[in-house]
């Protein structure tokens, strides 16, 4: 099979941070919960007024600004933990070859291929691919390692 692209990408903790930020709040829409939290506690607080109980009142507000303050801060406390415990990942470096119905990823640990039609989405940020292949895993292909021909190739198996 002729080779279309090969691009390569890095996975440091900066990259390891923005796939999982980019996978909780846009794969596994985790926001959801947030604000459903955050509207609770905006209730509770509404009703904690109605009663006439200001404490009640600014006890829901203030825990309704906190959750998403808290939930960052954990949240980026779990991620540092994940990547740090995961040594074979750190620095790891990947080679990706593209081609008419597949893609190839190759590192230290071994290799994968994978058809196009098995990738569950294609996530697209300003400076990333993410090639899911579960709501939970995924490829980083780094845009800023494509030439102009691959990005519109990957824009495109997203349709």
């Amino acid at each position: 099979m002729k080779l279309l692209f090969e691009t390569k990408s890095e996975y440091t903790y900066d990259e390891y941070l923005k796939f999982s930020r980019t996978v909780q709040n846009k794969v596994q829409r985790l926001w959801l919960l947030q604000l459903a939290m955050v509207a609770a506690f905006l209730v509770l607080a509404w009703l904690g007024w109605k009663k006439g109980s200001t404490v009640e009142a600014i006890a829901g507000i203030i825990v309704a600004v906190l959750i998403p303050v808290i939930f960052y801060l954990v949240n980026s406390w779990v991620i540092k933990r994940l990547y740090q415990s995961n040594h074979a990942l750190q620095g790891q470096v990947s080679t990706f070859r593209f081609y008419r119905d597949h893609f190839e990823q190759d590192n230290a640990l071994g290799h994968t291929s994978i058809p196009y039609d098995e990738l569950t989405e294609i996530v697209e940020t300003k400076t990333n691919f993410y090639l899911m292949v579960d709501k939970n895993q995924g490829m980083i292909l780094i845009k800023e390692n494509c030439t102009p021909e691959l990005t519109a190739f990957v824009q495109n198996l997203k349709k």
